[in-house]
């Protein structure tokens, strides 16, 4: 690894697997721990967070400079989350044990 450190991800081995930190923007990721930006979004590490509107990841407010990532609408089959331009989340419980969180 360039940065001579790695991370273990947890997958579905009991043991998860080591990655490289410290990846420069535009190289593959899997948490936002392994970007030297500290921003991985869809797999990809980025320069800097998202802004409103943005594309962010699965329940990770961490990928939003406002710390709101939600869907846009209320609609069970939506699979895009963005940052919020409300700056606010709600979560709505739903058969999945954690619900999902929406942009209020």
């Amino acid at each position: 690894c360039p940065s001579n450190e790695t991370e273990r991800i947890p997958n579905r081995q009991r043991d998860g697997r080591a990655y490289c930190t410290g990846q420069a923007v535009g190289e593959a990721c899997g948490s936002n721990t392994q970007c030297s930006s500290g921003v991985c979004v869809v797999g990809i590490c980025l320069v800097e967070k998202q802004h409103v509107g943005d594309t962010c990841d699965s329940s990770d407010n961490d990928d939003c400079a406002n710390s709101a990532c939600g869907f846009a609408k209320f609609n069970t089959s939506a699979t895009e989350m963005i940052c919020c331009p409300s700056n606010e989340t709600e979560r709505i419980p739903n058969r999945q044990i954690d619900g999902r969180t929406y942009c209020t």
